[in-house]
C-alpha cells in the first residue's frame, strides 16, 4: 500500500457555472519497471452538502477485460479503459460493465457554503 498527499485549492461557483452539485473524479495510473503506463483505476465521489470539514473515501475500479487483454496489459502495458468517461456517473449503465475494485482514495475536504441564502439556496 502506498500513501501520500497532495495539496489542492479548489473554488467552485456552483450558483453560476454548474450542473448539479461538484464531483470529484479520478483516473489514476501507474507507471511500471520499464516506464509504461498502466491505468489503475476510475473514481468519482460527490463533494458534501453540509458546510466543514469531511473525510471522503473514493472507491476505484477497472475494467475487467478478457484474458486475452489481459495478457497484453501485463506484457504491452495499457488495458482496457472506458471509451465513454459519462458511463462512470450513469449507475444505469455502470452495471452492466465487467470491473475488479482496486482500492480507495481517502480525500479529506474542507467545505464552505457563502451566499447560498442570497439566492434562496438551502442546505443541510
Amino acid at each position: 500500500m502506498s500513501c501520500f498527499a497532495v495539496l489542492m485549492n479548489c473554488n467552485f461557483d456552483i450558483l453560476n457555472n454548474c450542473i448539479g452539485w461538484p464531483k470529484i473524479y479520478i483516473q489514476v495510473y501507474y507507471l511500471d519497471w520499464f516506464d509504461r503506463s498502466h491505468l489503475f483505476g476510475y473514481g468519482f465521489v460527490s463533494i458534501p452538502t453540509s458546510p466543514g470539514n469531511h473525510t471522503l473515501n473514493c472507491y476505484t475500479w477497472r475494467p475487467f477485460g478478457t484474458i486475452r487483454e489481459r495478457f497484453i496489459q501485463f506484457f504491452l502495458g495499457g488495458g482496457p479503459r472506458i471509451k465513454y468517461p459519462d458511463l462512470i456517473f450513469s449507475s444505469n449503465d455502470r452495471y452492466k460493465l465487467n470491473t475488479e475494485a482496486m482500492g480507495v482514495v481517502l480525500f479529506e475536504v474542507n467545505v464552505i457554503l457563502r451566499n447560498f441564502n442570497k439566492f434562496c439556496v438551502e442546505y443541510n
